[in-house]
């Protein structure tokens, strides 16, 4: 071998290695650059329980990412669909293969929103909330079905909501709540139509407890079936879920089991509940999240800071903490907040704790919206710059995220940590794993 070839060998390899992703020791501050990945220990007997990322540059925003790998991108609605099904696929391939994803990601509970808009699109019903009734299974595999180029809708029954998939020239009902389809004596998948008319069908697919005569009510109570295309209007809404981490910022993602007699009260309550049969009971797992913003030095030299924050997950509550330097009294500070209409209003609603202003944002409302972005206003009232008498700002918000993006999925054992950066900067990472209970990496299969 001739030494310019060695020395090729030499570099080539050198190179693999430094693409390739290293391994998270928790507690550690990693050096970036564009694409750094870095991986958990590769074992699918643990899951992530709980990763906390702290961008520790001045300068670098870095944009973190986590996912299993060999996984599905879950970022869009359009990565989620190009990493689950092939275009050279037919279209009932497709519709399938979406039907076991979505039914795989989500858990039947009660939506976390009253007003429902937003967990139709698919990409916010699976990455931020999780969970949620027959209308978003329903509404979420039919939109992404479309999205895939699968001709879909959704049906409004008497009680529940159900999905329908064209292909083959005839359409065919799924259900991807209670994870249901039938099949006429020939072996085709059957439309609500068909079901409508011949409900016996149901009968022959029906298994354990469940009560197939109320199941076949739906259908038969034709008076309010009918195709609904008021979901799918909001799966077309562009929505990413493109995290950035500002200098100093920080964020903790947190998986918390709920232990508590109430929790396994209602679990044992459910099992009396027929219509449950073919909800997966799994133990109830919580998603909470932190992002804090922080506020220091040169960015404190003005009059009047405007704070935006653009998060991609629901935030739940916000508080403001400003840190005030030594003699400097709390009447001296001003909060205002950006409301829906784009006034600003005044928080009165503060606290004073030693050193510390303490501001809920009440000015927000949570309840009838998904709020994902807001806007502060802080102030000294004399209008000099607020670093005379702050020290620090820190915005701490509370998030929601879906668990079951940290849980293995399939044949995923090792989960990746993806962060992007235009420059170099130092990201510090800790992260804290669990045994994974084996309701997490089953995978179901009715059909």
């Amino acid at each position: 071998m001739k030494w310019y070839s060695l020395i090729l060998l030499i570099f080539c390899a050198l190179l693999l290695w430094q693409c390739s992703s290293e391994e998270i020791t928790s507690g550690e501050s990693y050096a970036i650059h564009a694409d750094t990945v870095l991986s958990t220990p590769n074992t699918q007997e643990q899951y992530v329980s709980k990763v906390v990322l702290e961008n520790e540059s001045d300068s670098v925003t870095v944009q973190p990412y986590i996912r299993w790998k060999a996984a599905p991108d879950l970022r869009s609605n359009e990565k989620i669909v190009n990493s689950i099904v092939d275009k050279s696929w037919s279209d009932k391939r497709k519709a399938d293969s979406l039907y076991y994803f979505i039914h795989q990601m989500i858990r039947f509970k009660e939506p976390e929103l009253s007003n429902e808009k937003a967990m139709h699109n698919p990409v916010k019903l699976i990455h931020s909330y999780g969970n949620g009734y027959c209308s978003q299974f329903a509404a979420g595999f039919a939109n992404l079905c479309n999205k895939a180029g699968v001709q879909a809708r959704v049906w409004d029954l008497q009680g529940h909501v159900v999905s329908e998939v064209y292909y083959n020239s005839a359409w065919h009902m799924y259900d991807p709540d209670y994870q249901l389809r039938f099949k006429d004596k020939s072996g085709v998948f059957v439309s609500v139509p068909e079901l409508e008319t011949n409900p016996s069908i149901i009968d022959d697919r029906i298994i354990g407890n469940f009560d197939a005569e109320w199941y076949k009510s739906l259908f038969t109570s034709t008076d309010d079936n009918n195709p609904n295309h008021y979901y799918q209007k909001f799966a077309d809404r562009d929505h990413r879920i493109e995290c950035k981490l500002y200098p100093n910022d920080k964020v903790v993602y947190d998986v918390v089991k709920n232990d508590s007699w109430w929790a396994r009260l209602r679990e044992w309550i459910r099992d009396f509940y027929i219509h449950e049969h073919y909800h997966d009971h799994y133990p109830d797992f919580f998603g909470e999240g932190t992002y804090i913003r922080k506020l220091q030095g040169d960015k404190l030299d003005t009059g009047q800071l405007i704070i935006d924050i653009r998060w991609p997950y629901r935030i739940q509550s916000v508080v403001a903490k400003i840190f005030l330097k030594p003699g400097i009294s709390a009447g001296q500070v001003e909060l205002r907040g950006r409301r829906p209409d784009g006034s600003w209003k005044k928080s009165e609603n503060w606290q004073v704790r030693g050193n510390q202003l303490i501001v809920p944002c009440r000015f927000v409302d949570y309840n009838w919206r998904e709020l994902t972005d807001f806007s502060l206003k802080i102030g000294k009232r004399n209008g000099r710059v607020m670093s005379e008498s702050v020290d620090s700002i820190h915005i701490v918000s509370q998030f929601q995220f879906n668990p079951r993006v940290f849980l293995p999925v399939g044949n995923a054992k090792q989960m990746a940590i993806d962060l992007s950066s235009g420059n170099s900067g130092k990201t510090k990472i800790e992260a804290s794993w669990e045994k994974t209970p084996n309701w997490a990496v089953e995978e179901k299969t009715y059909d």
